[in-house]
């Protein structure tokens, strides 16, 4: 044994999730990959969902590999250890990550994003209804309703039957671009029937929402135009009604009212993971993660969180996809400074931000103040904005990356984007600063459904899915990371 050898341990740095903010800090420590430093990505999937391109997928505007990232390739191009797993519990005092069915893991330096759940407090919606998220299990019971609709059309050919009864508990964007997208894909896959019966009787869709009005936050032209647009496609609304209870064939209404159903998707708003409150890290009322303008939890500064997990104490923001990729670079170098005791940047968030509203039919809806903005070309825009930030992070590879080069994706989307970006972020940009109130009104154009692509049948989700990963044993080389590794055999004798 060479005595004359010190091998200098390296910081441990963790993270959980594999949500829109660590996709860029993956990147960009494959960008720049950090001496001494050991990276753990933490993910109980092993593709990331991009939650933009969700409703397409639903339309069948996507395929799966479309809208998920690889998480496996991007962590190998980072140099970072993929534990595919769930986190049951994390010990800040000790600075360790638990799971079920692996030892503890230390850290030095931490990260959190996790996204967030449904709140479903609601007796009888944890065993009876599909919840938004996780997104794998919402596209799974998809799949189960879309086969279920199929059916059940076929079988009132036979013998007349009452339409197939879907029912979306929620009021905001998720709930309408949701039942939008189904309302599209069930449409496209059901058989042609008889000229006199139309395809729509096959089934029904309604929202039921708390609120007075669905989607509050936005403008009211936005709120109209989405209201108009769920009528044409007959997709009832039913304004300040709260679901009390929840069974397998029914809603429970605090007015008394009872709704027959044969499923139901629960989109309400955004609630934390339950395993976060036994955690010492500081929450606010809600239970989620309280953080400062760097991103670092209050109560330790050595872990930081992102996205929907997180609320900001000096900036309080909605929450949002948005925010999550906008958190993405400063978390990077937060981290990357953190580990070398550097002062951390501050992040702003923006007090507005632009929203992008798929329809399921080939439409898409723009919104950011009084700006206003609807039509296939806006459903094109987001496409682009969607499928360049996919690029980013699927068959990354870092010898090319850091040049600048794009690659090229295994796969070719349905609807490839057909326009000039930058003269379209140009006259936007512009228009967005010049626009009135009074214009948007007079430039209100009524959205009418047209023919758009037809959605075609293909799996919501991979046939094979990814087992947690369990504890294997490498050998005792395999505990060491294989930087540290190299430079102590490179150290070595040769022999003769």
């Amino acid at each position: 044994m060479n005595n004359g050898i010190r091998v200098k341990l390296e910081k441990q740095l963790v993270l959980v999730g594999g949500g829109h903010s660590h996709l860029e800090v993956l990147r960009q420590f494959a960008l720049k990959p950090m001496p001494s430093t050991h990276l753990t990505l933490i993910s109980d999937q092993a593709q990331a969902p991009y939650s933009g391109m969700i409703p397409g997928l639903i339309a069948g505007h996507y395929h799966f590999d479309e809208s998920h990232v690889d998480l496996r390739p991007l962590a190998q191009s980072a140099n970072a250890q993929f534990i595919v797993n769930r986190v049951e519990y994390i010990d800040a005092n000790k600075r360790e990550v638990h799971f079920n069915s692996r030892p503890p893991l230390h850290y030095d330096v931490l990260s959190i994003n996790i996204g967030s759940v449904p709140h479903a407090d609601v007796i009888g919606a944890t065993e009876h209804a599909i919840p938004v998220k996780p997104v794998n299990k919402l596209l799974a019971g998809i799949g189960t309703i879309k086969e279920q609709v199929v059916q059940h059309h076929l079988n009132s050919d036979q013998n007349p039957l009452p339409p197939f009864k879907l029912a979306i508990v929620g009021g905001g964007v998720s709930s309408v671009e949701v039942a939008l997208s189904i309302q599209y894909a069930l449409t496209q896959s059901l058989p042609q029937r008889p000229r006199n019966k139309d395809k729509t009787t096959a089934f029904t869709i309604d929202i039921y929402c708390a609120d007075s009005m669905i989607m509050r936050g936005h403008s009211k032209t936005a709120r109209h135009t989405l209201t108009t647009l769920l009528a044409q496609q007959h997709i009832n609304v039913h304004l300040s009604t709260t679901i009390t209870q929840v069974t397998a064939t029914t809603l429970f209404a605090n007015d008394g009212k009872q709704y027959p159903i044969d499923k139901v998707i629960w989109a309400t708003s955004a609630s934390p993971h339950h395993w976060l409150k036994e955690t010492a890290l500081s929450t606010d009322t809600n239970g989620f993660l309280l953080i400062n303008r760097f991103l670092q939890t209050q109560s330790h500064t050595n872990v930081f969180a992102a996205g929907d997990i997180a609320s900001s104490v000096d900036c309080p923001r909605p929450k949002s996809g948005v925010f999550a990729v906008r958190q993405g670079p400063f978390l990077a170098q937060n981290l990357q400074r953190k580990l070398v005791n550097e002062p951390l940047k501050p992040f702003r968030p923006q007090k507005k931000f632009l929203s992008l509203i798929g329809t399921g039919n080939g439409y898409a809806i723009a919104s950011k103040g009084l700006f206003f903005a609807k039509g296939a070309w806006v459903w094109r825009w987001k496409q682009h904005i969607d499928l360049t930030f996919m690029a980013k992070y699927n068959n990354f590879d870092n010898r090319y990356a850091k040049f600048g080069f794009i690659h090229k994706p295994m796969y070719e989307p349905k609807s490839l984007p057909r326009f000039d970006s930058s003269s379209l972020a140009s006259v936007i940009e512009k228009t967005m600063e010049k626009i009135t109130k009074k214009d948007t009104k007079k430039n209100l154009r009524q959205l009418t459904p047209q023919n758009s692509p037809n959605a075609l049948d293909h799996p919501l989700v991979p046939d094979k899915p990814h087992e947690p990963d369990t504890m294997r044993c490498g050998g005792c080389a395999a505990k060491l990371p294989s930087q540290s590794l190299y430079r102590v055999l490179r150290q070595l004798p040769s022999s003769g």
